[in-house]
């Protein structure tokens, strides 16, 4: 069984670094030590908070980077996920280059992101705020 409290904080905090360091390119992490250079933000934001609530994210941040809990893995794959549908949308827009993007469902670990990744390809973003008109009189 899963427990969605780790789920949510997981996917809620595993990318306020980007806060101070942006959402580096791929280009770019491969001058840097990206993880070194995240845990030295996360440490300076954690900082400033209680000691409980520092240890709880500390912990969350660890169970993230190490990928070992079930947590861990539906968060990464979220990650992903949102990154496939981010590529599908500037692919529609026109931007070819962003077609590999759309493809990379080998990362993901779970069933039910794998089930989710097959239907991006004929995902319609477009599409979703189409039945929300609403007009009265």
């Amino acid at each position: 069984k899963i427990d969605p409290y780790p789920v949510l904080l997981i996917t809620l905090f595993h990318d306020t670094q980007e806060a101070r360091l942006n959402d580096l390119h791929k280009v770019s992490q491969r001058y840097l030590d990206i993880k070194d250079v995240e845990e030295k933000v996360l440490k300076e934001q954690l900082s400033l908070l209680p000691e409980a609530i520092k240890k709880e994210l500390s912990s969350i941040f660890k169970a993230y980077a190490t990928q070992k809990s079930k947590e861990s893995l539906i968060a990464r794959d979220a990650d992903i996920l949102e990154c496939m549908l981010q590529a599908k949308e500037y692919f529609d827009f026109g931007f070819t280059q962003a077609k590999p993007f759309i493809k990379v469902e080998k990362f993901l670990k779970t069933k039910s992101a794998k089930l989710l990744a097959k239907t991006i390809p004929s995902w319609n973003y477009r599409n979703w705020w189409l039945h929300l008109k609403k007009f009265d009189r």
